[in-house]
C-alpha cells in the first residue's frame, strides 16, 4: 500500500472512531471499512478449504485497524467483551482477528467471561484466526497463570481427545511462556497423566508443550522425562516426541537428552535381545 493510500486509510479509521456508536455499529462499520479494502482479485490455494471467509486485506490493513482502535476502546470491560463479541460474530477472518485483540484488553479476573470466548474461538477452522485467539486473546488468561491452567485442566489428554485435546495442549504451550505462570509440580503431574499413553492424534501439539518445558525449566524437565521414559505404558512413542525435541534443545540439555535417549534404545534392544523363556 502506498503512501497516499496509507494516509486515507488512517482518516477513514479516525472518522469512524470519532462517532459515537453501540458496539454491534462500530462492529458493523469496521466490518465495512475491512471490506473496502478486500483483495478482489484473490484466488484460493490448495489449503484455502481450511479457513473461513476472508477478505484477503493487505498486511498493512488489520494492523492499522487496531491501531487506531487500541485508543478508543471503550474503559468498560463489559463494554469492550461487547465489542469483541459483536466483531466475532460477523464471521469473516479480518473483524475476528480484531475480535481476538480486543479481547486482549478485557482484564480477567474475572476469568470467566475471557475463557469462556477464548475457548470456543481457538475451536474455528482458520488457521490464521485460531493463532490469533492464541497469541492476543489468551494474554489476560495467561496472566493469572495458574487459574487459566485450571480452566484447561479437564480438557487435556487423557481425560479430553482429538480437536478438544488438541487445543488444550496448544493453550498450555502459550500459558508456558507466561512469567506470571511457575508451578510446575502441578504443570508436570497434568502433563503426566497425558503421556502415560500419548496419542499418536496429537504428537503435533505435544512436542511444541515438550519443547517450551525445556526451554523454560530445563533443569526439571529433564529429570521429569527420565521418570517418564521408564513408566509410561508407550515408551516407543514418549521416545518418537523427545527425538523431535532433542535438535532444537539448548547444549548442554541437548547433549543430556541424547545422553537420555541413547540410553533407553540401549535399554530396549537389551531387552530384545533376551531370549523368551
Amino acid at each position: 500500500m502506498g503512501a497516499v493510500r496509507l494516509r486515507t486509510l488512517r482518516k477513514a479509521i479516525a472518522d469512524l472512531l470519532a462517532q459515537s456508536s453501540t458496539p454491534e455499529a462500530r462492529a458493523a462499520a469496521l466490518d465495512a471499512l475491512l471490506a473496502q479494502h478486500a483483495n478482489r482479485a484473490y484466488r484460493p490455494g490448495a489449503q484455502a478449504d481450511a479457513d473461513e471467509p476472508a477478505y484477503h486485506t493487505a498486511a498493512v490493513v488489520v494492523p492499522e485497524v487496531w491501531r487506531g482502535l487500541r485508543q478508543a476502546l471503550p474503559p468498560d470491560p463489559a463494554a469492550r467483551l461487547a465489542l469483541a463479541d459483536a466483531l466475532w460474530a460477523r464471521a469473516v477472518r479480518e473483524p475476528r482477528l480484531l475480535a481476538a485483540r480486543v479481547l486482549s484488553q478485557v482484564p480477567a479476573p474475572p476469568v470467566a467471561p475471557v475463557f469462556r470466548r477464548f475457548w470456543a474461538w481457538l475451536r474455528v477452522r482458520d488457521h490464521r484466526v485460531r493463532a490469533a485467539v492464541l497469541e492476543h486473546a489468551a494474554a489476560p488468561l495467561t496472566a493469572v497463570g495458574e487459574a487459566f491452567l485450571q480452566r484447561l485442566t479437564p480438557h487435556l489428554p487423557p481425560q479430553a481427545t482429538g480437536d478438544e485435546a488438541a487445543a488444550a495442549l496448544q493453550a498450555v504451550a502459550r500459558l508456558m511462556r507466561s512469567p506470571a505462570f511457575d508451578n510446575t509440580p502441578v504443570l508436570f503431574r497434568l502433563l503426566r497423566a497425558g503421556l502415560q499413553r500419548p496419542d499418536p492424534a496429537l504428537r503435533p501439539e505435544w512436542v511444541p508443550v515438550l519443547r517450551g518445558m525445556l526451554q523454560r525449566w530445563p533443569a526439571e524437565a529433564l529429570p521429569f522425562w527420565r521418570r517418564l521414559v521408564w513408566e509410561t505404558a508407550d515408551q516407543a512413542g514418549v521416545l518418537w516426541l523427545l527425538r523431535r525435541v532433542q535438535p532444537t534443545a539448548p547444549e548442554p540439555w541437548r547433549a543430556r537428552l541424547a545422553a537420555l535417549l541413547d540410553e533407553a534404545r540401549a535399554a530396549r534392544r537389551a531387552a530384545d535381545a533376551e531370549p523368551t523363556p
